[in-house]
């Protein structure tokens, strides 16, 4: 009986390829005709890699000795391509995936689709991988303490590997003329927007600016951090225990900050249902002197509809960023996220051959040599070099406009797999130095949620009562903040209360459990 089970298990391995994490040697069909490896992957916007003359695509095919198989979507509809190709069984070998942010995650992980990247990479080895991967150990209680994927580093994070892109941006033509000066605190801040508001700063003669707004109450969060406190976010408080910033006084002093600004006319009462685009226009057309936004690529974003709006002038002049403010409690903080989005991941059957060679592949994308190939592509054809800046010499496109490394060479798009093209400046971006100069500060002050790797008993706290708490909180911050009332106190105790009532005792008690156990 024993020979025949053991019998029938071979046979399912050799019809169905079954195997340990990459356990099997390379396969005859995994191999071109003149001998290169075949590697499947997977991303967004993959359409034309390999499909004619890329010198990138053949300095990588040579130096590996492969050729790729791309599986691709549109932006828009990657996710769901990717999970009809785990339904049909169809994994690539190599592919992004959405990582902790996916609840699929853990399920791929559990039915051992994703190779344990943990298993294979080693410091001796891999040293870029290795440092790359230990920089989100954070991200372990979710993955079963290891890692099966590479975090895709998105910008340059701070000392503690978190990172964050948004500030205020503030009219700095009004800040001279009315003799101000650039505000650091909340407190200054205050005072600035209300001279906005009441001294005429865009010298018209009416009393119809104001000092502050926002794209929707979300959008004010980096005001409501400088407070120490937050919207989602939990604190340790003095016992160790784990505790909701939202109820706390931190987050009352905040409201009350706003809810005085808009009382006395410096906040735009349009602040809650302003959408980006017409936070620009008041920007630009001289309503408004201050507002949250994108910091980086959105200086010139603005520094465009500034030079469109008034040809023949410096749209320097206008504007620049604030760095984050300090409190009233002396602080400076900002919410932040581990530095990364999305993950490349590898299927976990891969032949030992494959396995070892897409972890070649992304360690090469790491170092110094693979940086420069994915990010200014291949000297003498992309690029030049003078007094050591790089130069693009890529020819425009037919319609006279610049054109992207990826644009004449798709292979350049490979290597996101690895780290975002954008994750440090390039020498030809336009402004660069007002442009990092705006991502410091958000950087800096960047800080990570205690609570936010935390695997939740989704039983007790599923994840849409949490959304609900965390709408509950934004309706309740736009609503004081608009309150006719002069004191707000009864309003944010009726608030608090709902908060636990709606199981946010529930939630603090699942957050501590778990916190505990870990």
């Amino acid at each position: 009986m024993k020979k025949r089970i053991t019998a029938l298990i071979l046979v399912m391995a050799l019809v169905f390829g079954i195997s340990g994490c990459g356990g099997t040697k390379t396969a005859k069909d995994e191999l071109t005709a003149d001998g290169k490896l075949k590697l499947s992957v997977f991303m967004w916007d993959l359409d034309s890699l390999g499909s004619g003359e890329d010198p990138i695509y053949d300095k990588l095919s040579e130096k590996f000795k492969i050729e790729f198989e791309p599986v691709t979507a549109t932006y828009a509809q990657w996710r769901e391509k990717l999970n009809l190709l785990f339904a049909s069984g169809d994994i690539p070998d190599l592919f992004i995936c959405a990582g902790t942010e996916d609840v699929q995650y853990k399920k791929w992980i559990k039915e051992g689709f994703l190779l344990p990247l943990s298993d294979f990479i080693t410091e001796d080895k891999y040293p870029n991988l290795y440092k790359t991967i230990n920089m989100y150990n954070d991200i372990l209680p979710v993955t079963e303490g290891k890692h099966y994927g590479l975090p895709i580093q998105n910008g340059e994070a701070n000392e503690n590997g978190v990172i964050n892109k948004h500030g205020f941006w503030i009219r700095k033509d009004w800040v001279e003329k009315l003799g101000l000066k650039l505000p650091a605190t909340t407190e200054e801040l205050y005072e600035v927007a209300k001279a906005f508001t009441e001294n005429d700063p865009d010298g018209d003669g009416k009393k119809d600016t104001y000092g502050l707004t926002s794209g929707g109450v979300w959008w004010m969060y980096p005001m409501i951090n400088s407070f120490n406190t937050s919207y989602y976010n939990f604190y340790k408080d003095d016992s160790g225990k784990l505790m909701p910033e939202a109820i706390t006084d931190n987050m009352k002093t905040a409201i009350e900050y706003l809810h005085k600004m808009f009382q006395e006319g410096i906040l735009d009462p349009d602040f809650v249902v302003n959408t980006q685009e017409q936070v620009y226009e008041k920007f630009i057309t001289h309503k408004v002197g201050i507002f949250p936004d994108g910091m980086g690529a959105v200086y010139n974003q603005i520094f465009d509809k500034f030079e469109s709006a008034y040809p023949g002038t410096n749209a320097k002049d206008y504007f620049t960023h604030l760095e984050i403010l300090e409190g009233p409690y002396g602080t400076r903080r900002i919410d932040g996220n581990l530095a990364f989005f999305c993950m490349a991941c590898i299927r976990g059957d891969v032949s030992e051959t494959k396995r070892d060679t897409i972890l070649n592949i992304l360690e090469y994308m790491l170092t110094e040599e693979g940086c420069e190939l994915f990010e200014q592509g291949v000297e003498g054809v992309h690029f030049t070099k003078e007094n050591d800046k790089y130069v693009s010499i890529i020819p425009k496109g037919a319609d006279g406009k610049e054109q992207s490394l990826s644009k004449v060479s798709p292979a350049a798009q490979l290597g996101n797999l690895a780290r975002w093209r954008n994750y440090q400046l390039d020498d030809s971006v336009k402004n660069r130095e007002e442009v990092e100069a705006s991502l410091v500060s958000p950087r800096t002050y960047a800080t990570l949620d205690p609570k936010k790797y935390l695997q939740l008993d989704d039983t007790k706290m599923p994840q849409q009562d949490i959304k609900t708490l965390g709408d509950m909180t934004l309706q309740a911050v736009a609503s004081m903040t608009m309150s006719k009332n002069a004191d707000i106190s009864a309003e944010f105790e009726a608030f608090k209360k709902q908060w636990l009532d709606t199981k946010g005792t529930v939630f603090i008690e699942e957050v501590n459990r778990v916190a505990g156990a870990k």
